[in-house]
């Protein structure tokens, strides 16, 4: 685990390096050190095969040289001139001993011929004294006549020799043996003895013996060819429980026959190998205490071991030399290739690294940081779209400022607080309205608690209690108490609703001062109280009206009755034009009295329209904000959807770095990191346009409510203020019937007054009356109709007001 962080707390740089030298020196420590070990066992094979060659050769030697020993005595042993040499000596030395004549007589006549045998093999180092020896164990004859010379093997001083046992043996067996080399004390050296029969017609008459010389073991020993500086052999035979050395060794020139070991302990183990009868080869520690690579081989005819070795040390050397050789190669390489994977790293870390450092800059808010663009390549191609992804993210976060801040002045438009806060409490938000409602700044108010508004209410704004939740999600209103900054307490209409925002719930209270609301309340009571009392008036006067209309349409009437009699008598004419006058009269009245009812009616239409055009416009004014606030909330949506295309194609793009990336490689892996980190950065622009989108919804769809809320309202007041403008059209008409009604009923009266100046105008006043009496009758009939019209009108304004 601890790797793994230290890996990812390393800069790209330090990776880069680190691979380029796991991918160069892995590769050449594994082919490096398997021929390093291939090329020191093939070394070791050499060399062990080498010394196996030599052991061979020397065992080969050894057996060859003890085996031409054994044929050429038995050889010898059958000549006819040793065969008669032994048994003269052996009859002189039993019958008159060494120093007699005879002796002398027989030693004059063979010993040159035994003395040419002995010189010629003691030239070739071979061997040292020839002896003859009766069957009762006499030395009967020496070449060199040492102390042994006329002993007996049997019962003298040197029946313990190794010349004794050969003798013995080969007397005993009738073969040929050859003794082990031990110190021989007439010659006061080490040697050994090789014995063969002499038999005369299968008689045995004596034994032939041959010293053999230590010297020519010691040269063999002493012939190091092929074993280098350290190299060595060394021939060693059993005594007892002990390895006996029987040569000498290259730093032990007295080791022969003085150097002992143990059997069965941990030194010499390739000689204790070759003595069991074993062959083989290893690594082992010889008596110098210095590791040694040794073979050994077993040389069964006599008994002895013989070992090969040299020091590992001289053994490996070109094994050492040639992993001195690849660690310094090694070394040269690890050099080149971090300087090469430095400048390397360095012309791709250091572009990442400036951008890095400009992402950094960004983060922390300063958005006009740019890179500097240095190269054509992918480095330089990553850091002008970085570039182009820094200006429109700047162009992005300008344009949610502006959105913000026109939302924020939405905010701060309506009439009514709006206060945000979080599920603990916490304010988020406190428009305008709020802060005039509160007497609290929102720097003052914003996170700390909204307790500090509601003291005793804090759980009534809380949607997670189910009495709350409940009213929420009817859209319920409370009437709770608020504190006021300066410690008075405000009756506040609250209304609650919940929105999630970035995975938290926010809580959003509407909250609206209850005292100016009845205030405004009574205003529009007092002004729909006026618009009733003047409706009543009008339907008062609407009322006389039809009654006035009634009555003059009733006169009309009678006016047109009293005209068709006029032409049947004059008297009638004159009760009729007196008639008349006076029914002009009244109908001149009742004109007036309707023109004063009219007028009447007008002022009240007047003041009618008056107040429905306030009402109007004021309800067009509320009108006009919302749709401003719908409006500028869908301008918000559009950049909104602006924003979200560009977030779109930011990931786009981020995708088609990590493709590029990834067909880059290694040299990508950066690039793919930096697309990476672009695209999370769109995915939570995305995201918070998003949630941007949410909202503006949710207030699209507030003040949808609120549009048609108030386009049904303006319908209504519409309304009214067009049955108000037909009213006043009618009282107007009417006003204009009943001016030409009190015309006529002027026109009458002169027309009845002038009935006394003559009755030659009777005719043609008659005919004009008769004409005008029509005309006033359809007159009368219509205002008779609209003062109908103007009273259901009344009538039905008061229903509405009512309502």
């Amino acid at each position: 685990m601890h790797r793994v962080n230290f890996l990812r707390n390393l800069g790209i740089g330090a990776k880069l390096v680190l691979w380029f030298l796991v991918v160069a020196l892995v590769p050449l420590l594994m082919v490096g050190s398997l021929a390093v070990r291939h090329a020191t066992n093939s070394i070791r094979d050499e060399v062990t095969n080498n010394l196996a060659t030599v052991a061979d050769a020397k065992t080969k030697k050894i057996d060859n040289y003890f085996t031409e020993a054994r044929h050429g005595l038995h050889t010898m042993a059958r000549n006819p001139s040793i065969i008669d040499a032994m048994l003269q000596f052996d009859e002189a030395y039993q019958t008159a001993g060494v120093d007699s004549r005879s002796y002398s007589d027989v030693d004059a006549q063979f010993r040159p011929f035994l003395t040419d045998y002995q010189q010629y093999y003691e030239r070739e180092a071979r061997y040292y004294d020839l002896f003859l020896i009766s069957p009762d164990g006499d030395i009967v004859f020496t070449v060199i006549k040492e102390d042994d010379f006329a002993t007996n093997l049997m019962t003298g001083i040197y029946r313990d020799t190794e010349l004794a046992r050969a003798f013995q043996t080969a007397s005993a067996t009738h073969v040929t043996e050859i003794s082990d080399f031990r110190y021989y004390p007439a010659s006061d050296e080490p040697a050994a003895f090789v014995a063969a029969p002499v038999f005369k017609s299968s008689r045995l008459v004596g034994v032939l013996s041959l010293q053999m010389s230590v010297s020519h073991i010691s040269r063999l020993a002493d012939d190091r060819t092929g074993l280098g500086k350290t190299g060595e052999s060394l021939f060693v035979s059993r005594e007892g429980v002990e390895v006996l050395f029987v040569s000498p060794l290259r730093h032990d020139s007295n080791a022969a026959f003085r150097r002992r070991v143990t059997i069965g302990s941990q030194n010499a183990i390739p000689a204790q190998q070759a003595l069991l009868g074993k062959r083989g080869s290893g690594i082992s520690t010889d008596y110098r205490g210095k590791e040694i690579l040794a073979a050994w081989r077993y040389v069964p005819d006599i008994r002895w071991g013989v070992v090969t070795k040299i020091d590992t040390e001289e053994a490996f050397a070109s094994s050492n030399r040639l992993q001195r050789w690849f660690g310094i190669v090694g070394l040269v390489t690890f050099l080149t290739v971090a300087i090469a994977a430095t400048i390397v790293a360095r012309s791709i870390s250091r572009p990442i690294g400036l951008l890095t450092k400009s992402v950094v800059r960004i983060a922390s808010g300063n958005l006009d940081e740019r890179v500097q663009i240095t190269s054509t390549d992918e480095t330089g191609q990553l850091a002008a779209e970085f570039n182009r992804m820094a200006e429109h993210l700047h162009e992005t976060v300008a344009e949610l400022s502006q959105q913000d801040a026109r939302t924020t002045t939405i905010l701060n438009s309506t009439a009514d607080g709006i206060i945000t806060f979080a599920d603990n409490g916490t304010v988020l938000t406190f428009n305008t309205a709020a802060e005039k409602l509160f007497g609290y700044t929102a720097d003052q108010i914003v996170d700390r608690n909204v307790s500090l508004l509601f003291p005793e209410q804090t759980n009534k704004l809380r949607l997670n209690e189910p009495s709350a939740a409940k009213q929420a999600k009817t859209g319920g209103e409370k009437e709770i108490e608020g504190h006021h900054r300066d410690g008075t307490k405000i009756p506040i209409a609250l209304r609650i609703s919940q929105m999630t925002y970035q995975d938290q719930r926010v809580t959003i209270a509407t909250v609206q001062d209850i005292t100016e609301r009845l205030q405004t309340e009574q205003q529009r009571k007092r002004l729909l109280e006026g618009i009733g009392e003047a409706v009543s008036r009008l339907s008062n006067a609407s009322s006389k009206i039809v009654e006035g209309a009634t009555e003059q349409t009733q006169a009309a009437d009678a006016q047109a009755a009293s005209v068709s009699q006029t032409s049947a008598t004059i008297e009638e004419i004159t009760q009729t034009a007196q008639h008349a006058v006076e029914r002009a009269r009244e109908v001149s009245e009742s004109a007036a009295r309707a023109d004063d009812v009219s007028q009447s009616g007008r002022s009240a239409i007047d003041a009618t329209t008056t107040a429905m055009q306030s009402v109007r416009s004021q309800v067009q004014a509320t009108a006009d904000r919302i749709l401003s606030l719908a409006e500028r909330a869908k301008a918000i949506g559009e950049i909104t959807d602006t924003v979200n295309d560009i977030a779109d194609r930011t990931s786009l793009l981020a995708l088609n770095a990590q493709i590029e990336a990834s067909r880059a490689g290694e040299a990508g892996r950066g690039f793919a990191v930096v697309a990476n980190e672009v695209k999370s950065l769109s995915q939570q622009a995305k995201q918070s346009t998003r949630q941007i989108g949410q909202i503006l919804r949710e207030i699209q769809e507030a003040t949808t409510t609120a549009v048609v809320a108030t386009e049904q309202g303006m319908v209504s007041v519409t309304e009214a203020g067009d049955v108000a403008t037909e009213a006043k059209q009618t009282i107007d008409s009417l006003a204009a019937t009943v001016g030409e009604s009190a015309t006529a009923a002027s026109l009458i009266l002169a027309s009845a007054s002038q009935q006394a100046v003559g009755l030659i105008e009777l005719s043609q006043t008659m005919a004009h009356i008769d004409q005008t009496a029509k005309n006033s009758l359809q007159a009368t009939r219509q205002s008779e109709q609209l003062a109908r019209d103007l009273k259901q009108l009344g009538d039905h304004l008061e229903q509405l007001i009512d309502s």
